[in-house]
């Protein structure tokens, strides 16, 4: 199977051939229009909606089957044929001229496939299977369009303002990005939602530019469970989720891990046979430096960490970053398991 490499094109002002006049053409032609790229349509026959577009101005026209040399000055082209000859002729023109060439439902004839899109204003999401199967694609892409992490592209608009106020004031390239992902929160998304845009612009930029970035990311306490990875609370699997650290021990069961993002760190600090066990205040004061650093950090401990844990114990250098801190219990928690009945 053939990997693609993932990249967005920007086709302002350069020429995109389509090959085809069906259904399929005319749903391309949409999203190139979008594109702001220069459209030309070879087919002898065209849909109502493509002549409609060819009618407005915004795509040209040749009326009449494919010839060779109708890729010349193309940057890229689209064969929308549903015969495969047609498709291997435009192909073979398309690799003798550099022409990048997307041959709908043809992978061989194809040096880049399209990807299913899901989009919520300036931000994209592109879907691919490898051209292996497109209905996979489009089940992705159906799940996610009502996914609720799509909720973070309504930051997009803030985000380029602030952007554009470092970019001015000559601070962007001081600001570290990690910075930037401990300022994303769901206060900061909830400003925006309720219509409030200039004030959460304004705390994004004091988040992202303030003296002191101790405290700006959270700690978050995990407990784990007593073993079943499916007790673990939903707020524990969305802290996981947004993790930058992961310290855990080897009561934690291996599979919460893969909740974290795979560039998250991973921290053992649990007892094991032939390792330097780290200390309760060692691992406090890791805690404590990865939160200092502006990392979003999860510690995952196995069991309830109020109960069987040291959780309760607050680090002497935790006050800089206490009022960042979560905690985020097991359940069921050992203290609100119903008394065993006596045997008679």
């Amino acid at each position: 199977m053939t990997t693609y490499y993932p990249v967005y094109l920007n086709l302002r002002g350069r020429r995109c051939v389509i090959v085809g006049g069906g259904t399929v053409a005319e749903g391309k032609i949409t999203r190139l229009l979008d594109s702001g790229a220069d459209i030309c349509v070879v087919s002898p026959d065209a849909t109502p909606g493509i002549r409609q577009f060819v009618a407005g101005g915004s795509v040209r026209w040749e009326q009449r089957e494919y010839r060779h040399g109708d890729l010349d000055g193309a940057f890229i082209a689209i064969a929308a044929t549903n015969v495969r000859e047609v498709n291997r002729r435009i192909f073979e023109e398309a690799e003798q001229r550099g022409v990048m060439l997307n041959a709908v439902d043809d992978p061989p004839n194809c040096s880049f496939i399209a990807p299913s899109i899901v989009q919520r204003g300036p931000v994209t999401l592109a879907i691919s299977t490898g051209g292996v199967s497109p209905a996979l694609a489009r089940k992705l892409r159906e799940s996610l369009q009502t996914s609720e992490a799509l909720g973070w592209a309504e930051l997009s608009s803030i985000m380029a303002v602030a952007r554009s106020h470092l970019r001015e004031t000559g601070m962007l390239a001081s600001i570290d990005p990690q910075r930037w992902q401990c300022c994303i929160t769901p206060d900061l998304l909830a400003m925006v939602q309720d219509g409030r845009q200039v004030e959460a612009t304004e705390s994004l930029l004091a988040g992202l530019t303030g003296d002191d970035g101790r405290g700006l990311c959270k700690v978050y306490l995990i407990g784990a469970g007593p073993g079943d990875p499916g007790l673990l609370t939903v707020k524990g699997r969305d802290a996981l989720e947004r993790a930058d650290v992961v310290v855990y021990d080897r009561l934690a069961h291996p599979s919460l891990l893969d909740y974290a993002p795979p560039s998250a760190e991973r921290i053992f600090a649990g007892k094991a046979r032939g390792q330097q066990e780290l200390t309760q205040d060692g691992i406090n004061d890791l805690l404590v430096q990865k939160a200092q650093a502006g990392h979003r950090v999860a510690r995952l401990k196995g069991g309830d960490p109020f109960v069987f844990g040291r959780a309760a114990r607050r680090p002497s250098p935790w006050p800089a970053t206490a009022s960042r801190s979560k905690s985020c219990p097991a359940y069921p928690r050992p203290s609100q398991l119903p008394p065993t009945p006596e045997s008679p």
